[in-house]
């Protein structure tokens, strides 16, 4: 017969995570009898998670993004020219450059943080950027350097308008037939 280890059935009252202490083995062919709602603190920890990963998306779009507009724009590609893209980007950028020129941190950032804190997590101070370049590439830099690269890229990101303009959005023409609305 097969086992499984779960939570012992006292822990469900108890609001915290069962160590390893507290663990029962409990065969899998009986039904199960323990709670199972989630706890705060795991709730909060898989929240800051997808946090993490919907803010690592928007760094991704924000940076790479721009490579692809200038590569796109020599070799044709069309989509590089979408309006509405290009719009998102440029303004994902200014969003983030003035945070920086406000001396803010970024929304997502704090929001991550507290919820790290919340599910009883370390968390880490400064910006999302930062932290990260720090803890993949031990890079460190005071916020200076960090409000200048962002600037200088914002800066890349509304030229690039200039060196790839996008498409005019399209009308619709009306031919004056009711079906054509």
């Amino acid at each position: 017969m097969a086992a499984v280890v779960r939570p012992a059935k006292e822990n469900c009252t108890s609001g915290g995570l069962a160590s390893v202490k507290e663990r029962t083995f409990i065969p899998a062919t009986k039904p199960s009898k323990f709670c199972t709602a989630p706890k705060p603190a795991v709730a909060s920890r898989v929240a800051a998670d997808l946090l993490l990963l919907l803010h690592f998306a928007f760094v991704t779009f924000v940076v790479l993004s721009l490579p692809l507009i200038l590569v796109g724009g020599r070799l044709g590609w069309s989509w590089v020219r979408n309006r509405l893209f290009r719009q998102l980007h440029l303004a994902a950028i200014a969003i983030v450059v003035l945070q920086s020129w406000l001396g803010r941190i970024c929304p997502l950032t704090a929001w991550e943080m507290a919820l790290r804190e919340q599910a009883g997590e370390a968390t880490y101070t400064g910006a999302f950027v930062a932290h990260w370049l720090d803890a993949l590439l031990y890079y460190q830099a005071p916020a200076w350097v960090f409000l200048i690269v962002y600037s200088l890229f914002g800066a890349f990101v509304a030229a690039s308008w200039i060196w790839v303009p996008p498409r005019p959005f399209r009308r619709r023409r009306h031919t004056g037939n009711p079906d054509d609305r």
